[in-house]
């Protein structure tokens, strides 16, 4: 089983360099599409294959996940399968391909964050926000 699954990353790779495998994503209106996309494409028979790309927030820093693939296919036990960068190496760097060619957007920053903690911050009290902010300056 490990040379069909090393013959379909080689594949997927190949596929995803020379432009012949297109990867969409799926839900371009989601919220958090700033650091997070799952990213699916076809293959010329019935099996789809799907990737989530993920940064999360590690104390200041965006740290970009490890990846796993999914291949759905109806004549897969229960329909899917799933391939972890454990298992084989080449998931992340199937990943970074997708990342290159179909999400070069995709650079979560700092600033974005420190603004929805504002946010939060003024949604627990204005006035002692206010009050707060005042005090860090002196006045």
């Amino acid at each position: 089983m490990k040379s069909q699954i090393d013959s379909i990353m080689k594949n997927l790779i190949d596929s995803t360099k020379n432009g012949s495998l297109a990867w969409k994503e799926h839900d371009p209106a989601a919220k958090s599409r700033g650091y997070k996309r799952k990213m699916v494409a076809k293959g010329s028979d019935d099996t789809s294959f799907s990737m989530q790309i993920e940064y999360r927030l590690s104390g200041e820093k965006w740290t970009l996940q490890s990846n796993y693939l999914f291949l759905e296919n109806p004549d897969l036990p229960d329909g899917m399968y799933l391939i972890s960068n454990h298992a084989n190496q080449r998931v992340d760097e199937l990943r970074d391909l997708i990342i290159e060619h179909f999400c070069k957007d995709l650079n979560p920053t700092i600033e974005t964050v420190e603004a929805l903690l504002e946010g939060i911050s003024k949604g627990i009290s204005i006035s002692t926000l206010r009050d707060n902010k005042l005090n860090d300056l002196g006045l």
